[in-house]
């Protein structure tokens, strides 16, 4: 714990605090999440409900400061390759983007990119998730668009089988 600089003996009161009058287990969840982000250590996470946890089936990264759709499993009608994501159920991008990152450990900034960017837009099984993006074949045109959570998220660390079908393993090299 001391190679971070966090001040836990602030912290763990004040956790301990928010824990005890959290209205219900996703709070909870939430609040050991924080506790846990602040480790600064990508072998830390809350593996509480990730089993249950899926994505609808697109890959997103950031580019050029902008969260853009970089890979597509399969047609959806109004989503392209290069669209950027400006907000999720209402919410701007950055903002959702800076809320998943306080509930996720990590020792470099590209491991914590990944993890956020992993669960962004992770729900139940079926939930809808709105997003409102921006088509980079109409750059400062909006449109909305519903995505369905149907993509398991691996246990592991967050990783979903889109990552094996984007990025397929080398069988030969000549």
């Amino acid at each position: 714990f001391d190679a971070v600089k966090v001040n836990w003996m602030n912290v763990l009161p004040n956790t301990l605090k928010m824990a005890a009058t959290d209205k219900d287990e996703e709070e909870f969840v939430k609040t050991l999440k924080k506790l846990v982000g602040q480790l600064q250590d990508g072998h830390g996470f809350v593996d509480y409900g990730i089993r249950n946890r899926f994505i609808p089936p697109i890959t997103l990264d950031r580019i050029e400061g902008k969260i853009v759709v970089t890979y597509i499993a399969k047609p959806i009608e109004g989503l392209h390759l290069g669209d950027s994501i400006l907000s999720v159920n209402g919410q701007p991008i950055e903002q959702v983007f800076r809320e998943k990152g306080e509930l996720v450990s990590a020792a470099t900034e590209q491991w914590k990119r990944f993890r956020i960017l992993s669960d962004l837009l992770a729900g139940q099984k079926d939930e809808l998730v709105q997003l409102e993006i921006e088509p980079w074949q109409k750059l400062g045109q909006k449109s909305r668009i519903s995505l369905k959570c149907e993509t398991r998220v691996d246990p592991n660390y967050g990783l979903s089988s889109i990552n094996d079908k984007q990025n397929p393993k080398v069988s030969e090299i000549e």
